[in-house]
């Protein structure tokens, strides 16, 4: 790790508390309070923008939270329209970010700078060639195959004339999965890439135990010997919920005591959508919205089976809250997760309904094996992903971005 304190500044859509952004908020989070911990410093900006609401947050001056720097710009809107009315969170313009970069970049080591198709990205990378400063470049997942296909008339030309030019001209870019530094070589095939995947603090969730957190089983009207399927995370497409409540439909006509929980920001305006797939088992089709505190946490440790059947994912933080809480996890494919199940610590399955229903009514007919999926999940994540070694690991790539010595 260097051995000098360093000075990062970082670049994200948002920053905490707005968690309804999704995966890569948390991510950064960890990272730039990681980072800070072992006495480096660290500057993020970030926009206000908190999906489909906006943060409660003086805008375009400096807050210092837990550690770090963070400067929250206030986003551009289209006169008259509501974010709710709008699908996707958007470019993300903030007219103060570029000059506020300047700023803070003068005195950095290396810009790092997260997710592609966001002005925050852009801005990030400009200000950092001006100032002859190294950038490192994390895409979240947004540039897997099946993703880009998705509103591929816009994503299209902007690769091609913008963000394509911003990666050839970063110093690393930084992959989660061997997926996604396929997807990097795809698109710059030069270019130097480095793996670093998502963590998770273990000790943070809940430990499982014969009688269970009940509390939000009781909160959600759920009875205490319910099977529970959860899903959380973003409401999307890609997420494949759609064929998760397809399935759910399937399995409850056999199994009465199936109970399905749908959590998360309602991106895609998808609520509508399955509760008409779930048909008659709509009744124990449960969508709360966005969970988080004792809840979540609740949740996580009482669920039966966590499903995430995306087509296209980074590496997942909902996946890896899930296996640390010890809930078995049924991922498919598209999580890019393949570590998992060679440690016997995730079921996967296509994200189809039908194979989906076949695979989580076999599963519920052998739940003293499923138990142990859940506790061989815990013992992965804890050894192999907990951000403290993610941290480290970071560092490494720094030092190696910056030939500093280790």
């Amino acid at each position: 790790m260097p051995q000098r304190r360093l000075h990062i500044v970082m670049t994200s859509m948002a920053y905490k508390p707005a968690y309804r952004v999704g995966g890569p908020v948390p991510a950064v989070v960890e990272l730039a309070e990681g980072l800070a911990r072992r006495g480096h410093r660290v500057t993020v900006v970030v926009t206000d923008s908190n999906f489909d609401e906006d943060l409660d947050v003086a805008v375009d001056c400096p807050h210092h939270i837990d550690g770090v720097e963070v400067w929250y710009c206030r986003r551009w809107r289209l006169p008259r329209v509501n974010q709710r009315q709008l699908s996707g969170i958007g470019w993300l313009y903030c007219p103060a970010m570029g000059r506020i970069l300047e700023q803070v970049v003068k005195d950095a080591d290396a810009v790092h700078v997260h997710m592609p198709f966001i002005y925050p990205t852009l801005a990030g990378e400009r200000a950092a060639r001006r100032q002859g400063i190294p950038v490192l470049y994390h895409q979240h997942g947004v540039l897997d195959p099946v993703g880009l296909k998705l509103k591929g008339w816009k994503k299209a030309p902007y690769l091609k004339w913008i963000e394509r030019p911003v990666l050839r001209r970063c110093h690393t870019l930084v992959a989660l999965t061997e997926a996604e530094r396929a997807s990097y070589r795809a698109q710059v095939p030069e270019a130097h890439c480095e793996l670093l995947p998502n963590g998770v603090h273990v000790s943070q969730f809940r430990s499982r135990s014969p009688d269970g957190p009940l509390s939000a089983r009781r909160r959600l009207k759920i009875p205490s010997d319910a099977f529970v399927v959860l899903f959380m995370a973003r409401l999307h497409p890609n997420k494949g919920v759609e064929a998760l409540c397809q399935a759910f439909a399937q399995v409850a006509t056999e199994r009465p005591d199936a109970w399905l929980v749908v959590a998360g920001p309602d991106e895609g305006h998808l609520i509508p959508r399955c509760q008409h797939l779930a048909g008659a088992a709509n009744e124990r089709l449960i969508t709360p919205g966005m969970i988080t505190g004792e809840v979540k946490l609740d949740l996580l440790a009482t669920a039966n089976l966590f499903c995430l059947p995306s087509s296209s994912e980074g590496f997942s933080m909902s996946v890896l809250e899930a296996m640390a809480s010890a809930c078995p996890v049924l991922i498919s494919p598209g999580c890019h997760f393949p570590r998992a199940s060679e440690a016997g610590a995730a079921i996967v399955c296509e994200p189809e309904a039908n194979d989906l229903s076949q695979v989580i009514l076999a599963w519920m007919n052998n739940q003293k094996e499923l138990k142990l999926i859940g506790l061989r999940g815990q013992q992965l994540v804890e050894s192999e992903f907990d951000w403290e070694r993610i941290v480290d690991q970071l560092l490494e790539i720094y030092s190696r971005t910056l030939g500093s010595p280790t």
